[in-house]
């Protein structure tokens, strides 16, 4: 968004993977500039796969 990489002031994408292995995911990222900042939203599906803790 900042450097209008696509070229407009707004985009949505959906990525999905994993269907083929049984494991599906779908990733959805939506992005507005406007004229003081810029708007991100980050959703979707996924299946866990692996957990684990940070100590």
């Amino acid at each position: 968004m900042k450097h209008r990489y696509f070229g407009k002031e707004r985009i949505a994408i959906r990525s999905e993977q994993g269907f083929e292995i049984g494991r599906p995911s779908l990733l959805l990222l939506k992005a507005e500039r406007t004229e003081m900042r810029i708007d991100i939203a980050v959703g979707g599906k996924a299946i866990i796969v692996a957990k684990g803790k940070l100590l």
